[in-house]
């Protein structure tokens, strides 16, 4: 969980980072963070509890009356310290909304949506990384409140390293009646694998050459049997960025149908290299392009809607292949930053 927090006369602060034990930075600049070890195992069943112990955290660590706003990267798990903060110290926030906070808590745990109602209410502003999320959350769970959220709502997705824009690659051709689809991630059932396996059966019978690469770990090892004994899989477990990268550019589309999915950062990575995108609808990456401008969203299921899509983007590879590359740069954290530089700027004033 992390907060930030802002000083009105300089937009600079803090970034507020509890753990169960002690973080290790890669590559981040430390002296901005406070990785402070204040949690059990047995918090994250505990929400009430744990709330009140990182608020209390939170009030011995800082001076809070010198802070102009709080910025809390998530919904339920850091929007209610916030609001929690708010509420005491009258401190204004903003609240970004992610996968968990749509796809488990306001739907599996009913008894914490008032808690998120309450959250976004007072919230200034209610940053949703992506539309089908703000739809989601406004038409299912804000319909009282329905016009009050859209004024104060905005989508900024997230970024991916720039290491993938500094490598950024050329525009892709396809070769005739060969495909290489490629999927990167952790194997489970919510990755939906098998959906794919079926659409590449599909390809093989309309005598394409089809190729599927499967890079991750597999954490559930079901899946084991599945990939090994298809011959038009090629599995790679999880490597380096710089592996990564050259499978990336050997492959021709990137196909992630996951059934529930909170942005994608590997969605990114492949359009750094030119490789169109397959993605699910009303998920995390979906709308956050036209459809058809760097590949299609498809209902994760549908093994025929999948085949479909693959096809039309086989009839414009060249076009989109080139589109993946020119709006990329839409996930570029330097361009995202700016975004949230421009929202506290026009809050703290």
């Amino acid at each position: 969980m992390m907060l930030s927090f802002v000083n009105e006369s300089k937009i600079k602060g803090r970034v507020y980072y509890p753990t169960r034990k002690s973080y290790i930075y890669n590559g981040i600049d430390k002296d901005f963070i406070d990785n402070s070890v204040c949690l059990k195992r047995i918090d994250r069943l505990l929400y009430f509890h744990r709330n009140k112990k990182l608020v209390k955290d939170i009030e011995g660590l800082y001076a809070l009356d010198e802070y102009a706003l709080l910025l809390a990267y998530s919904l339920f798990s850091n929007g209610y310290v916030a609001y929690s903060l708010y509420i005491k110290y009258k401190i204004p926030y903003c609240v970004i909304v992610q996968n968990t906070d749509v796809n488990f808590y306001f739907k599996r745990i009913p008894f914490l949506r008032f808690i998120g109602r309450q959250i976004i209410k007072h919230a200034k502003r209610v940053i949703f990384i992506s539309k089908p999320y703000k739809n989601n959350v406004i038409e299912n769970f804000l319909k009282e409140s329905r016009k009050e959220t859209s004024k104060k709502s905005m989508v900024i997705p997230f970024g991916i390293e720039d290491f993938w824009f500094k490598n950024k690659y050329k525009p892709k051709q396809l070769k005739i009646n060969s495909l290489n689809l490629l999927f990167v991630g952790k194997v489970n059932a919510n990755k939906n694998i098998t959906t794919i396996i079926d659409v590449c059966k599909e390809l093989i019978k309309r005598n394409i050459n089809v190729t599927y690469t499967v890079v991750g770990a597999i954490e559930d090892h079901r899946f084991k049997k599945v990939i090994y004994d298809n011959n038009f899989i090629n599995y790679i477990p999880f490597t380096n960025k710089e592996e990564l990268l050259k499978i990336y550019r050997s492959n021709d589309i990137f196909i992630m149908t996951s059934l529930k999915e909170s942005f994608g950062l590997v969605y990114g990575e492949a359009m750094t290299q030119g490789l169109p995108v397959i993605y699910t609808q009303e998920q995390g990456f979906d709308q956050h392009f036209k459809e058809g401008e760097i590949g299609y969203s498809v209902d994760p299921m549908n093994v025929e809607e999948i085949v479909h899509k693959v096809e039309l983007i086989s009839k414009r590879y060249n076009e989109i292949s080139m589109n993946c590359l020119k709006l990329v740069d839409k996930f570029k954290w330097e361009n995202i930053s700016k975004k949230y530089k421009s929202v506290i700027e026009n809050l703290v004033k």
